[in-house]
């Protein structure tokens, strides 16, 4: 009998202890200021980090709307790869980075997994199946310049089990697994320190809510990057005027010369265009000068040029022009006196040129604060040299002299008073479909490429 009374005596001790304790817990988790919840602002953006990083393989897929689930084969640049980790993207890199004179290409050897932020898989089986995926929206955006590492330890309360627990979590799928799972009943809080990567891959210690929010804000300033990417493949120039001057590729440093200001752009951007404020008639030049990247702007003899400009003064007099492109390779200009004064864009290169006889006839010569947009491509096969403006092939011809085997540099706005907009330079001739969409993109103060 007395055993039997301390066996029940020891019992409910022993329950009174595990109750206590997890009053304890309960307290400690439901009365604790860093309790969060799953409407709290916090647990929002710490979904956000452990979401899939789509841009992880845009050198490859061009795409941020998914990336390609491991393992998988691509063709780069005629080798075959295969991608089987993470490090095994370095090795496509150094076969885009091992020639300064070649076209780049990536090609998928299907089938593949589209894997998007959520964690989601989407088997394509060819091209065209690729292709109509790689515009599906991306809702909310990851946070890719913060990486969490793991695993990470989380304790939860459920008000209506009334009992408490901890989680353990060893990747993004599980947090983010966790964090969409959540019931409006329950709380959890972090087990601090956790420790994450920043955008230079340096670990970063976090030891409170406070500090987790700060890391991920940063993140948010420093590296979430809104540029659509539109066209980015092949792009080696490219100045967008977001009130800055700047080659948001890194393969080139403007500097300028005479007087200038920031304008609103034909969107409507404040400060997203560029205005020369001197011209022909002041006898000074207002120049953007490049240094082009190793190798040569027409890499494998192809390129592409392309800017948008508004006059802002009449055409010059007889005999005097305005550059909006100077290079060894390619001029462009307004106003020409050998052409029955026409003042339409006027090509010259590769010993030839042509004139937009499109300008003459819609009776363009004195126009003003009128954006246009302008677009060279060269086809080396052909030796074809395009005008477009606005979208529209204007003129063409086959060049008769051979390019200069290096270009030093290349200006832009020389005795030209005007604005000048959303400068691109491309190592491929694009199509006239991309032009046309070139033509359809709206202005933007972009201050990143990805």
């Amino acid at each position: 009998m007395k055993k039997l009374i301390k066996f029940s005596f020891l019992l409910v001790a022993v329950t009174a202890i595990v109750f206590a304790s997890c009053q304890h817990e309960e307290s400690e988790i439901t009365q604790s200021p860093t309790a969060l919840s799953k409407d709290s602002e916090l647990t929002t953006k710490l979904a956000r980090i452990a979401m899939n990083n789509t841009e992880i393989d845009n050198f490859i897929d061009n795409t941020s709307a998914f990336s390609i689930k491991l393992p998988f084969g691509v063709i780069a640049n005629g080798q075959q790869v295969t991608v089987n980790t993470i490090a095994d993207y370095q090795t496509v890199k150094d076969i885009f980075n091992a020639s300064a004179t070649d076209v780049d290409s990536s090609q998928l050897l299907f089938p593949v997994t589209l894997l998007y932020s959520d964690y989601s898989e989407r088997i394509v089986h060819n091209q065209g199946e690729f292709d109509a995926r790689i515009d599906d929206p991306i809702d909310p955006d990851p946070i890719n310049c913060l990486t969490l590492q793991y695993p990470v330890t989380i304790s939860v309360y459920d008000y209506n089990l009334q009992s408490s627990h901890v989680v353990t979590l060893h990747s993004g799928l599980e947090m983010l697994g966790f964090l969409t799972t959540l019931t409006s009943a329950q709380v959890f809080q972090i087990n601090y320190p956790v420790y994450g990567l920043d955008q230079n891959n340096v670990s970063v210690a976090i030891n409170s809510n406070a500090a987790l929010q700060n890391a991920i804000n940063g993140a948010i300033n420093n590296c979430n990057c809104e540029n659509p990417e539109i066209l980015t493949s092949d792009l080696i120039l490219y100045m967008p005027f977001g009130n800055e001057l700047v080659d948001l590729t890194g393969n080139s440093m403007p500097t300028i010369s005479g007087n200038y200001h920031y304008v609103t752009d034909r969107s409507g951007n404040a400060n997203g265009a560029f205005s020369f404020d001197d011209g022909a008639d002041s006898g000074l030049n207002s120049i953007q000068t490049y240094q082009v990247p190793v190798g040569n702007l027409m890499q494998n003899d192809n390129f592409t040029l392309s800017l948008w400009y508004n006059r802002q003064v009449p055409a010059p007099i007889s005999g005097q022009v305005e550059q909006l492109i100077n290079s060894q390779a390619i001029i462009l200009m307004l106003g020409n006196n050998m052409e029955n004064g026409n003042m339409g864009p006027w090509l010259l290169g590769g010993g030839d040129g042509v004139i937009d006889p499109s300008w003459a006839t819609a009776n363009l010569q004195d126009e003003m604060n009128v954006w246009h947009h302008i677009a060279i491509t060269y086809n080396g096969t052909q030796h074809l040299i395009s005008l477009y403006r606005d979208g529209i092939l204007r003129a063409a011809y086959v060049n008769t002299s051979p390019f200069p085997a290096t270009i030093i540099g290349m200006s832009f706005g020389n005795k030209y008073k005007g604005y000048l907009d959303d400068v691109r330079g491309y190592k491929r001739a694009l199509t006239q479909a991309e032009i046309q969409q070139l033509h359809e993109l709206p202005g933007d103060n972009n201050h990143c490429m990805h």
